[in-house]
């Protein structure tokens, strides 16, 4: 009979496994986003060192990080990805603003380390997260799009781990 309750179970399609992923990614991603924005409340005394317009930018991270943080997760825990891949896309980009842009001193290279930080946090993350904005606003690619937005992030991750190995070997 149609409607008698059966013990098979349904198998799972690949297209409902993969928004899964997405759906977690964004979430632990959005998560470390919001822990990370409410550690950052208080204001740094850098602000006094920058242009006023990069003053103004870090401000408007500062506040606004939990926020964005916090609304992707809810996007993300109401299975929205496409709104919680936008707003983590417009969290990268008001971060690559706090970089102080207008300060020469920000684009010098002196070394290894340094030509690096500087490629991935001025150019490479800013693209990554216009790209993924614009993949989920068009409603494509959205595990790209997340790749892309979970980037930045996790680049913050690897280099939080690998300083703090380091100081536990070397100590500071």
């Amino acid at each position: 009979m149609p409607g008698e309750a059966t013990s098979e179970t349904l198998s799972a399609t690949p297209f409902q496994w993969k928004r899964l992923w997405v759906i977690l990614a964004l979430v632990a991603i959005a998560g470390f986003e919001t822990w990370d924005g409410w550690t950052n409340l208080a204001i740094p005394d850098s602000i006094s060192q920058r242009s006023v317009i990069g003053g103004i930018f870090l401000v408007a991270h500062i506040v606004s990080q939990p926020i964005l943080g916090a609304a992707a997760l809810v996007f993300a825990l109401i299975g929205r990805a496409r709104y919680a891949i936008i707003v983590l896309a417009a969290n990268i980009v008001l971060r690559w603003l706090t970089a102080d842009l207008f300060d020469p001193a920000n684009w010098k290279i002196t070394g290894l380390w340094s030509a690096q930080e500087t490629i991935v946090n001025l150019v490479i993350m800013p693209i990554a997260g216009l790209t993924a904005g614009s993949f989920a606003a068009r409603n494509i690619r959205l595990g790209l799009a997340t790749f892309l937005v979970c980037l930045p992030t996790l680049y913050l991750i690897v280099v939080m781990v690998g300083f703090t190995i380091s100081v536990l070997i070397y100590g500071f």
